[in-house]
Parts: structure tokens; sequence; C-alpha cells
């Protein structure tokens, strides 16, 4: 639940609260103590999430786990230097859909049995790790569009600012001209 949906909740309840004051005021301040308790579970989520990040690659290290590639095995370093896309077949999309596939191949489904292999197991971080790389990757690949966007509406920006300041110094009489530049000459 985001925040938005925890503070439309809130207006809600005090709206309602207005109206039956005796019954709802208790229920309010209840009310009240939940949403401030999803407040802080989202953000212990948040945390949480960090601290799955950093695990998964402690254990992917500690392991020396590998990814197969078309180039031959690549480390989790190895694994930030492979485009996310590519002609050939050496890309991060590639390397994904080959982890699914042997993740698929060793997942049998069981409605029995509902442990895990160590071998599954390893292949789902595998997995993950892959995923991760791959929405970090995209993720800088948008904030580097965004900044080149940025710096063209700026230069084109900085173009009509000179236009504009160029028209109001050939508005300027000879005169003014003159004395402004006896002023930078001094």
């Amino acid at each position: 639940m985001s925040d938005l949906d925890i503070d439309a909740l809130i207006i809600q309840a005090e709206l309602d609260s207005h109206r039956w004051p005796r019954l709802l005021g208790q229920a309010l301040k209840q009310q009240r103590a939940e949403l401030d308790a999803l407040r802080v579970t989202n953000k212990e989520k948040k945390m949480s999430n960090t601290e799955s990040v950093n695990s998964m690659f402690e254990i992917a290290t500690r392991t020396k786990l590998r990814f197969a590639s078309t180039k031959g095995e690549l480390s989790i370093e190895q694994l930030w230097e492979v485009p996310l896309r590519s002609k050939d077949d050496f890309n991060l999309d590639v390397i994904a859909r080959s982890a699914n596939k042997a993740l698929k191949a060793l997942t049998e489904e069981s409605f029995v049995e509902t442990t895990r292999s160590p071998a599954q197991t390893k292949m789902e971080l595998a997995l993950d790790l892959i995923k991760y790389v791959i929405e970090t990757k995209k993720d800088e690949e948008d904030t580097a569009k965004k900044r080149a966007a940025n710096k063209i509406e700026k230069e084109k920006l900085l173009e009509i600012l000179a236009d504009k300041q160029a028209g109001k110094l050939s508005e300027l009489s000879e005169k003014e001209l003159q004395n402004r530049i006896k002023a930078l000459e001094t």
C-alpha cells in the first residue's frame, strides 16, 4: 500500500469521523495507528530489499557463482560489463533467457514434494541477480537519456537567451555602444 493510499484512507476516516464523532472517534485513532504501522512496514520492506540484494551478491561472490554465456562462463563482476542489447547473442537478455530455461529444466512440478534442490536454489539466485543487473542498467540508461534531453534543452535555452541579449545590444545607440566599449577598456 503506497503512502498516497494511506493518506486517502486517513482523509476518508476523518470525513467519516465528522459524521459519526462518538462512534468513530476511537475507530479513527485505531485506524491511524494501523496506517502508521503500515508506513513503518513499507519502510522496512524498502530496507529489507537492500539487505536482500546485498545478501544475494554476498552469496554469489562467496560461492563463485558463474553465468553461462556465448563467450563462456562469466563472474558477477563480468556480468556488469555485458550490454543490455546487441546484434550478436552476447547480451543480458540472452543470458537471462538461458538461466530461465535452465531453471525450468531443473524445476519439475510436484504437488507433494515442495523442497528445492541446491541446484534449483543456485539457479534461482543466478536469475535474480541477472534480473537485478538488467533493471539497474535499464534505470541507468533511462537516467542517461533524461540527462541528454535536459542538456539539449539547456543548450537551446542558452542560445535563445544569447539571441535576446544580442538583440538588446543591437538596439543600443552608437554613442551608448562607444561608452560601453570605453568602460570595458578601462
